[in-house]
């Protein structure tokens, strides 16, 4: 029974499995999205898009727990004792599936290997520190997935949103420096490019004032870094 139902869930994961990679790819431009030419669920040179979904993560979760299922079925070898065994090895498989589940669900960054999972309610409230880095992230990688050609409306958008986004920012000396960048620069955001650079600029101007090092601004460069991944593949 248990060999049947890993056999049948290896062959549903391995068909949804290509389903799904052929469909991550890009959209070209939607006449009727208020987003203009846009991209959705892709990225250059037909790689998959990484942030936008989590099914690569949901595949390996159901790939590891036909694994289990596969260990459960096999019969058990001479030396293996008796029924109990068995019944041990399958609760063991069942378990190890859980906890894969609940990594994927418990939405934290604890679940690289050899890194200790930490229960979400343990889990402490960000640092100034960790909240800044995470905004950067956030906004470079925002740039990077922007419409080439977004339409006049989405640009427009893109100041009150910047600005409405210091406003309700945690850190009050953040804030406070992000209005009056904002106000003194108004976003350029013609393009993935331009508002790239725009948020390169601004990160530097950060940068600045703490005193830490600045890094280059090239439209080219930061898109590679926040969406399309080294040429070489290895973040594929």
């Amino acid at each position: 029974m248990f060999a049947s139902a890993a056999r049948l869930l290896r062959s549903v994961t391995q068909t949804s499995m290509a389903s799904l990679v052929g469909g991550l790819t890009y959209a070209g431009t939607n006449p009727e999205s208020p987003m203009g030419t846009h991209i959705s669920h892709g990225h250059a040179h037909g790689k998959g898009c990484r942030v936008c979904s989590d099914q690569p993560n949901t595949l390996r979760g159901i790939m590891s727990l036909y694994h289990n299922i596969d260990a459960t079925s096999k019969p058990a070898s001479a030396g293996a004792g008796s029924g109990s065994s068995a019944a041990a090895a399958g609760t063991a498989a069942a378990a190890a599936a859980t906890d894969d589940n609940d990594t994927l669900l418990d939405d934290d960054d604890n679940d690289d290997a050899g890194v200790p999972h930490v229960p979400f309610e343990k889990q402490c409230p960000a640092t100034y520190k960790e909240l800044g880095n995470s905004t950067w992230t956030y906004l470079h990688t925002m740039a990077a997935y922007y419409p080439e050609r977004p339409s006049t409306a989405l640009a427009a958008s893109m100041t009150p949103f910047l600005r409405t986004f210091a406003q309700i920012y945690p850190c009050e000396t953040c804030r406070d420096h992000m209005i009056k960048y904002v106000d003194a620069h108004p976003p350029r955001a013609g393009s993935n490019a331009e508002l790239s650079l725009y948020l390169c600029e601004f990160h530097n101007d950060v940068s600045r004032e703490l005193g830490k090092p600045q890094v280059p601004c090239d439209a080219a460069a930061l898109i590679r870094r926040y969406r399309d991944g080294p040429e070489d593949g290895s973040c594929d």
